[in-house]
């Protein structure tokens, strides 16, 4: 590398520093020219970034979680056969993994639109997290859910005979239903402070066993209307559609691990 003044520069390390050899020619007249070499080590601040110790990378900030939470849900905004309350404890494992388990009192608190009604249901969720900052958490899980249920109410029903010899009319059944579900979900997980806002939804595969009892005529149908199918009688594999929320308050606080 040439300067201005025509030196040349060449760079190389001595000692694990630095320094530089600077080329030069001084006419000398009418001597000719003298040429000489000169060895200069050049500091420029380079020699002191040497021999500074290696800086030490700043701690990183650990964010405080919450190894427990218990979670409360009040409803069921897809599949309202199910309206009750569910409590459910939720232990994190690591970084990215929780186990929770949970039950329902089945109960129609929010409808009241059956003459009676009356079960439970109980599940256990895995979930893997993925943390975007903020105190939010998408998760994927899987949930195995079994649940027993019975209620009374009235429907309408038809005469699907060749006949027909009846206009559709009004009884009161009684139903009983078990089912053993396997859900696929996923959700976020807002933190706020000690609570948990937690949304989900999923869908999954049902065996599900339906029976109706009290019945006028039992060869008659459903009149149309949403109930043919979450209501008809059946012994077999059916959809499972799992959409809720939950609130959750956290305990048992400890420093996140990188």
């Amino acid at each position: 590398m040439e300067d201005g003044s025509g030196r040349r520069q060449v760079f190389i390390p001595i000692r694990g520093e630095v320094a530089f050899f600077n080329c030069y020619v001084t006419p000398c007249f009418p001597f000719g020219s003298l040429y000489g070499v000169r060895l200069v080590r050049s500091y420029y601040g380079a020699e002191e970034l040497l021999r500074q110790p290696k800086q030490k990378e700043a701690p990183e900030v650990l964010e405080p979680v919450y190894t427990s939470h218990v979670h409360l849900a009040t409803f069921w905004p897809v599949g309202a056969y199910n309206p009750g309350w569910e409590l459910g404890y939720e232990r994190m494992i690591g970084r990215r993994y929780s186990a929770r388990v949970f039950g329902s009192l089945l109960d129609d608190h929010l409808t009241k639109s059956y003459f009676s009604y009356s079960g439970g249901r109980i599940g256990l969720e895995c979930k893997r997290f993925r943390d975007f900052g903020g105190g939010t958490h998408a998760y994927v899980s899987a949930e195995l859910v079994a649940s027993d249920v019975a209620f009374t109410n009235a429907y309408e029903f038809a005469d699907t005979g060749v006949q027909r010899v009846r206009d559709p009319y009004s009884d009161t059944i009684g139903v009983a239903s078990r089912s053993l579900a396997l859900n696929f979900k996923t959700g976020i997980q807002q933190t706020l402070g000690r609570f948990i806002l937690d949304v989900y939804a999923g869908v999954g595969v049902k065996y599900k066993k339906l029976e109706h009892s009290g019945r006028l005529y039992p060869g008659d149908q459903l009149y149309y209307s949403s109930n043919n199918f979450a209501l008809r009688e059946m012994n077999g594999l059916t959809v499972s559609v799992p959409l809720n929320m939950s609130i959750a308050y956290c305990f048992g606080k400890r420093t996140r691990q990188s």
